[in-house]
């Protein structure tokens, strides 16, 4: 098992502020529930995210760079895991079917993140932060499966 993490870092998600990024796309559910409206600010409602605008001028006052968009990225993530077994060559299976040898494997990669700050905006903590949006799509989870017979 590989266990892999990071402490006290921090991430910057400006980019992901502008959901209508020029005048198209869509919102996170964290970024539409969290909006400024007159009548959450009237209320007294915890608000989280600026009003909501199509306006993609990063300059306006809901983009402007600060400490606001930096978030811990602090996880324990169980990157890699695997499992196996291998047959004893004394077997009497192994004998009848000449095999020498044989490995039966399962083989985890990127499993579950145990702890990640991030995971309410559903961003990966591993991620980088790109200035193209590839940080939005998630890291891939892999599993392989394998039998390793020798004769």
């Amino acid at each position: 098992m590989l266990f892999n993490g990071t402490a006290k870092g921090s991430f910057y998600v400006r980019r992901i502020s502008i959901p209508f990024y020029k005048n198209a796309g869509n919102a996170f559910k964290w970024q539409y529930n969290g909006r400024w409206t007159p009548e959450k600010y009237a209320a007294g409602e915890k608000i989280t995210y600026p009003r909501a605008t199509f306006n993609s001028d990063i300059t306006s006052h809901n983009f402007l760079d600060s400490d606001y968009w930096m978030m811990p990225n602090d996880f324990l993530k169980l990157k890699n895991i695997e499992l196996g077994y291998t047959f004893p060559a004394s077997m009497r299976f192994m004998k009848a079917t000449k095999m020498s040898s044989l490995r039966l494997y399962a083989n985890a990669n990127n499993v579950y993140a145990f702890i990640n700050k991030m995971r309410h905006i559903g961003i990966d903590p591993e991620t980088k932060e790109t200035s193209d949006y590839s940080y939005v799509y998630p890291i891939t989870t892999t599993l392989i499966f394998g039998l390793n017979i020798q004769f």
